[in-house]
């Protein structure tokens, strides 16, 4: 599309050069509600496989007290003080070996998916600036300052982007309650 602002400025309305900076924040707009689905995705994604394995490993220690305790039971139905004691200090250590097993990935996935919101704003940028140089400048027109315009509005581009995932996001998510 820029190669063809500039090739054809007679095909479109406008400066070139504003052309180019339109293309660069669509760009950077449509960049920006990609990643802010990805960012999402991944820490939702997160969360819920944390609750799963979770959840998972606390039915596997009921499992094992029910068992234990079943089996201990037999064991002491002579002496019940004794099974109490037993089923008592087993819950006790099974309970912390669960709390110690469980998965809190937080910190990981936040990093992962700030890694993705970072990846995603440069994967915009080095698209528009890879379009401009393809296209090359518009004629009169400082290629510095003309990367640098392109850069700013992929960026913008690509805020806006993110507000406008958000946006519609929170719109499901108020529907979805309603």
């Amino acid at each position: 599309m820029m190669q063809d602002t500039v090739a054809h400025p007679d095909k479109y309305s406008g400066k070139p050069e504003d052309n180019l900076k339109n293309i660069a924040f669509g760009t950077g707009t449509v960049e920006g509600i990609l990643t802010g689905a990805r960012h999402d995705e991944i820490v939702s994604g997160g969360q819920q496989s944390d609750k799963d394995y979770n959840e998972a490993l606390q039915k596997k220690a009921d499992l094992f007290n029910t068992a234990f305790g079943s089996t201990v039971g037999l064991a002491t139905e002579r002496v019940p003080i004794a099974g109490e004691i037993v089923n008592g200090v087993t819950e006790v250590i099974v309970g912390e070996v669960v709390e110690g097993a469980e998965r809190n990935t937080n910190a990981e996935t936040a990093h992962t998916a700030g890694e993705t919101s970072f990846d995603g704003r440069k994967n915009a940028l080095d698209q528009s600036a890879n379009g401009l140089q393809i296209a090359g400048t518009p004629n009169g027109v400082d290629p510095e300052k003309m990367r640098q315009d392109v850069n700013k509005e992929t960026s913008l581009g690509f805020d806006h982007g993110g507000v406008l995932q958000a946006q519609v996001k929170d719109h499901y998510q108020r529907t979805e309650l309603k």
